[in-house]
């Protein structure tokens, strides 16, 4: 039996209405229940953004829904639904990305589990698929499956040696966050930082998620680790 300690999903959108439907679905349908869902549409031309999100509403009242008056680019709206939270626990969740039924509860119970008070972000790993088919699966977190340092100097060194995009998409400690001016730009590092300079990363080894890519970003991703 695992705590009901409130989880916050922050859901930044743009022009997906598929995508987004397919996400929520895998939200709304975790096992673990104790959530907040925020959804930001970053002021989509597409209206049928917003009726996915309604349509969801009025299923689930743990859904909250902001859209923007103006496009504020894609890290000013991450960083709104992580402003909007509650949560004692935080996770961004992209608008085409699919996740198991187990993965926020597998998650809260690591981080349960576990001794290590400073361990502030914990992922599992990501299956990479298209549209048509499911790419070779390859252990992209493994790095992080069992590194552990009290030193935050060896966790920066630790991070900028073995970073991935999809670390991002971690649960993450909400006090850790919140003590942070989060730094997105062009690209996650400068968070990344920030994060291991907070604590450690684990990552579980097992699939959690499945991530929407192409067959070039996957062989770049899969290039970068090998």
């Amino acid at each position: 039996m695992i705590s009901n300690k409130l989880v916050s999903v922050g859901i930044p959108t743009y022009n997906r209405p598929e995508g987004l439907k397919k996400t929520l679905e895998c939200i709304t349908g975790q096992t673990y229940k104790t959530l907040e869902i925020i959804v930001s549409d970053n002021c989509s031309t597409n209206t049928d953004v917003e009726k996915v999100v309604n349509e969801f509403i009025k299923k689930d009242k743990r859904i909250k829904f902001y859209r923007q008056a103006e496009n504020m680019g894609a890290p000013s709206n991450f960083k709104y639904v992580l402003e909007k939270s509650t949560g004692i626990y935080f996770m961004w969740a992209a608008d085409d990305d699919y996740y198991c039924n187990y993965y926020i509860n597998d998650i809260i119970n690591q981080f349960r589990s576990i001794e290590k008070s400073s361990i502030v972000a914990i992922n599992m790993e990501a299956q990479y698929f298209d549209i048509n088919e499911s790419f070779p699966f390859f252990p992209e977190g493994r790095s992080f499956y069992n590194f552990y340092d009290e030193d935050k100097v060896n966790r920066i060194s630790h991070i900028l040696k073995n970073n991935y995009g999809n670390l991002i998409y971690s649960i993450y400690k909400v006090d850790a966050l919140k003590s942070i001016d989060v730094i997105f730009n062009n690209n996650e590092i400068p968070f990344f930082i920030q994060i291991a300079e907070k604590g450690n990363w684990l990552v579980i080894p097992k699939i959690g998620f499945f991530k929407k890519t192409t067959l070039n970003t996957y062989n770049q991703a899969r290039w970068e680790k090998e």
